[in-house]
């Protein structure tokens, strides 16, 4: 962590997060890639999903030249909807409109489930199809030479997000070695997606831009961070892309991530059930922060003493959430009343039974990578 990173540790009623850096954070990405294709450069971008800087570091250092790496902050909160739109459209959450994992709309009076493009009425389970507007142009949309985007088809890119993300690019999908909940092996599906990658940069050296996701989220849910099986896969997959690197030299190669994960510790569900009658929708959010729809003085009493030292809850008109969120929440409905984020690894968040998880403001949460590694050969 650098001193810049350093100075943004903050403390509030004894404990301990690090704010989001807005004038240094991913929201920038979009122009710095678009610069760099005006350019006439070919470029192929890594985008890592759950990779934070201390792991990048730790598995590309020696490989590759990371003199230029800028650590960059994600936004708040740390999770792929709302750090991915904020790549791809390059704006903050307030305007491309993704809040969270989860959020109310206020036009369709229900939680907006961002996977699923479905709303949750209000105060019941019952799903309906969204109607909901995501405002933002991708970058992948901007540029005028085929674009290419290769990734494991889950669930995440059938949805209306990651369809914005992709719009009108040549879409190269790896079907999945069996489903993400139960039996799936991630390197497998990795290992598929490095090959595509290979085998379409053999086909043709003409002026192309390819994004390749490289996603461990699930992963990192499922198994941990600092977990034998999870560094084992990191190493393997960072190899296997410098490999890449080595065969393709008239490339750019851009590697950028959305957010990182910690590994849980003594974590345990919240009880909704105790503060449903004083709320008005369910519970939305993203990982470790929680969105509550109520202003119900009893309801913040109840979530105040079920988060106890592991996190901080704050009512929306907290000037500190401006700080947070880069914008004030009040005029917001889509963000609780009520948000409560973690600074421990116990906080009762949405992934309470995963071992890792994010969306908080930890440094493992936070802090990402970006870097730019120029071609050493010219363009022809």
């Amino acid at each position: 962590m650098n001193q810049n990173l350093d100075s943004l540790l903050t403390e509030y009623c004894g404990r301990k997060f690090y704010l989001p850096d807005y004038k240094n954070s991913v929201i920038g990405i979009k122009n710095s890639i678009l610069e760099g294709l005006n350019d006439n450069r070919k470029m192929i971008i890594f985008g890592f999903d759950s990779v934070n800087t201390i792991q990048f570091k730790r598995h590309f250092g020696g490989k590759i030249d990371l003199s230029d790496m800028k650590e960059l902050s994600s936004v708040f909160p740390t999770g792929s909807p709302t750090s991915f739109s904020s790549i791809f459209f390059g704006n903050q959450i307030n305007q491309h409109g993704i809040f969270g994992i989860a959020f109310y709309c206020p036009k369709e009076k229900g939680i907006y489930q961002t996977s699923k493009d479905c709303i949750v009425n209000t105060m019941n389970e019952t799903l309906r199809d969204a109607k909901f507007q995501i405002h933002g142009q991708s970058f992948l949309s901007e540029v005028d030479i085929p674009v290419f985007y290769i990734h494991v088809n889950h669930f995440w890119y059938s949805s209306n997000l990651w369809s914005k993300f992709s719009k009108s690019t040549n879409h190269i999908s790896v079907h999945p070695r069996g489903h993400y909940k139960s039996d799936y092996n991630r390197q497998l599906d990795l290992d598929a997606v490095l090959d595509n990658t290979e085998e379409l940069l053999n086909k043709s050296k003409n002026d192309k831009l390819v994004y390749v996701s490289v996603d461990f989220d699930e992963h990192m849910h499922r198994e941990g961070v600092e977990t034998d099986i999870t560094q084992k896969l990191l190493s393997h997959v960072s190899n296997r892309i410098c490999d890449i690197i080595y065969s393709n030299p008239e490339y750019d190669y851009v590697f950028l991530s959305d957010h990182g994960q910690i590994d849980l510790k003594n974590n345990y569900p919240f009880d909704f059930e105790k503060i449903v009658k004083y709320c008005y929708s369910h519970r939305g959010g993203l990982g470790r922060t929680s969105y509550f729809y109520s202003n119900k003085d009893i309801a913040f009493d109840i979530i105040e003493e079920q988060v106890g030292d592991t996190g901080i809850v704050l009512k929306k008109n907290n000037p500190l959430l401006k700080k947070i969120f880069g914008f004030d929440p009040v005029i917001y409905p889509e963000i609780g009343d009520i948000i409560a984020f973690a600074t421990e690894p116990s906080f009762p968040s949405y992934g309470w039974s995963s071992k890792a998880e994010h969306g908080a403001l930890a440094k493992e949460e936070l802090f990402v990578p970006y870097l730019h590694l120029k071609s050493q050969k010219k363009n022809i």
